[in-house]
């Protein structure tokens, strides 16, 4: 999601310092089109610009998540993992907006083979 606007409005999360951010959520259907307001508590001091249902691209990790009437919290943020993750990857990752990410859908969709 693009578009965020960052606030310096802040929440303790498990100890971590959170930042508020807000969007919007359009929906288009047969009856209209429809915007509902997003809120998001993000960590800048976990780097890693995702969240919930695919919300991210803010600068660090979303802890909370409030979408139209549901609220997403984390339940546990454990950094002292035993398993071996690299999040190297991430540095050739590209994100992609809705419609760039439509557009290579159908691109591949419409793959002949040749």
């Amino acid at each position: 999601m693009e578009n965020w606007i960052l606030t310096s409005e802040t929440k303790q999360i498990d100890n971590y310092l959170c930042y508020k951010a807000t969007n919007t959520y359009t929906v288009v259907n047969i009856k209209g089109t429809f915007k509902f307001p997003v809120t998001a508590w993000y960590c800048p001091k976990l780097p890693y610009g995702f969240g919930p249902l695919g919300y991210g691209n803010l600068p660090g990790l979303i802890l909370e998540l409030q979408v139209r009437n549901v609220n997403y919290h984390s339940k546990s943020i454990d950094l002292k993992t035993k398993l071996d993750f690299s999040t190297d990857f991430l540095k050739k990752a590209t994100l992609l907006s809705e419609e760039q990410l439509n557009k290579k859908i159908d691109e591949f969709n419409n793959f002949d083979g040749k």
